[in-house]
């Protein structure tokens, strides 16, 4: 089977019934996108003096429906863009940041998980159980490294190193 191709079919991320992206398209979008988001964690670093400052509601209002449209059209989850975007306008503090994403993150796959429900009769992929275990502990062991262990400029180098790491990789995969 040739690559990007799945039963004959080339896989499609549907943006209209008129308008498809091809999946090496979708893969180079994908790994651009998460690279500015990467990049966006090294760019600016506040400093000790500055407060972080609440953006207006509209400002919030349209970031926040643009990365909603950004994160259904591409599959990221919103954690992943909201966390450079609070930390480059200075919106919040790293440590806050960081719970916002996982906030995020858990209501987008509750969301996933409920719509991959809906569409196989409620069948979940086999050893879904250990991986479940798995992710819960690993977010434990993140939340206490993150709260209690890392400094902020450690937890910002880790969020854009794992971003450009994950961006290089769907690029050079594509």
């Amino acid at each position: 089977m040739a690559k990007g191709q799945n039963s004959g079919q080339s896989k499609c991320l549907s943006l209209t019934k008129r308008l498809t992206l091809p999946q090496q398209w979708f893969e180079y979008l994908l790994g651009v996108l998460l690279l500015i988001a990467g990049g966006l964690s090294f760019l600016r670093k506040p400093s000790a003096e500055t407060q972080p400052q609440a953006p207006r509601r509209s400002v919030a209002c349209a970031w926040g429906a643009l990365i909603g449209l950004v994160s259904g059209l591409t599959g990221v989850g919103g954690g992943v863009l909201i966390t450079p975007l609070l930390l480059f306008f200075n919106w919040s503090g790293v440590r806050t940041a960081a719970s916002v994403s996982a906030l995020f993150i858990l209501l987008n796959s509750v969301v996933a998980l409920i719509g991959h429900w809906s569409a196989t009769s409620f069948y979940l992929p086999e050893g879904i159980g250990v991986l479940a275990v798995m992710a819960v502990a690993g977010g434990l062991l993140g939340a206490r490294l993150g709260s209690r262990v890392l400094t902020p400029s450690q937890i910002r180098l880790v969020l854009g190193v794992i971003l450009i790491v994950a961006g290089l990789k769907m690029i050079l995969s594509a």
